[in-house]
């Protein structure tokens, strides 16, 4: 909501409020904050203390495993999925090439949040083949504190699904033992624009979708 007021040189004013709305449209945008209770005590404007890495890997051929465990690049994350432009915008075709040949369900990480703390970060698929299915993962990449993480899940704009708060620890200098949590599964429809989201596990339910990240 956007208020506007002009005063003259008489001092008499006159104010107009307006609203603006603003909407997505990619097929599939996956998006991760935290620290979102701002209790993070070694956090600071220009980062430090947390780093809290998105996943998003195609389902087909990542075998449920995540990052370098993963193979053939079929997870999404900072490792591999980076535009490296200018931020905010998007690759014409992706980072990742993914199969079937000549689909548009190429991913692109917009940017890996590590100095400015809380994110988002933000997995899009601008198009998406029909019949697709993706696997949404947070991992704890380091930190020395707990920290509440938020998981929001958009199809062609619309919001699907929105987690509780979900909070992660680690260590820092423990990549690959500190934990991913899985949090869930998206299915792309025939006309490659609506989709489904089916969480892993439930609110307060979670101990089968978090464990270290090479135990899956």
């Amino acid at each position: 909501v956007w208020r506007f007021t002009a005063t003259n040189n008489r001092g008499n004013r006159a104010s107009c409020t307006t609203r603006a709305f603003s909407r997505g449209d990619e097929a599939v945008r996956v998006e991760l904050v935290w620290n979102v209770d701002r209790s993070c005590r070694t956090c600071n404007p220009k980062g430090g203390g947390i780093d809290l890495d998105l996943h998003l890997s195609d389902l087909a051929r990542s075998n449920g495993r995540w990052a370098s465990n993963a193979p053939s690049d079929s997870d999404c994350f900072f490792a591999n999925c980076r535009c490296n432009r200018d931020i905010g915008m998007l690759c014409p075709d992706g980072v990742l090439q993914w199969p079937p040949d000549g689909a548009p369900n190429n991913p692109q990480l917009d940017i890996d949040h590590v100095g400015d703390l809380p994110g988002p970060e933000n997995i899009n698929v601008v198009r998406a083949a029909p019949g697709t299915r993706f696997a949404v993962g947070v991992h704890y990449y380091g930190g020395a504190e707990p920290t509440p993480a938020v998981v929001r899940v958009y199809c062609g704009g619309v919001l699907v699904f929105e987690s509780e708060r979900v909070t992660l620890s680690g260590a820092s200098g423990s990549v690959d033992g500190n934990p991913l949590w899985r949090v869930g599964e998206i299915n792309v429809g025939g006309d490659g624009r609506a989709c489904s989201f089916a969480r892993c596990g439930r609110a307060g339910a979670l101990t089968e979708c978090i464990r270290g990240e090479n135990a899956w």
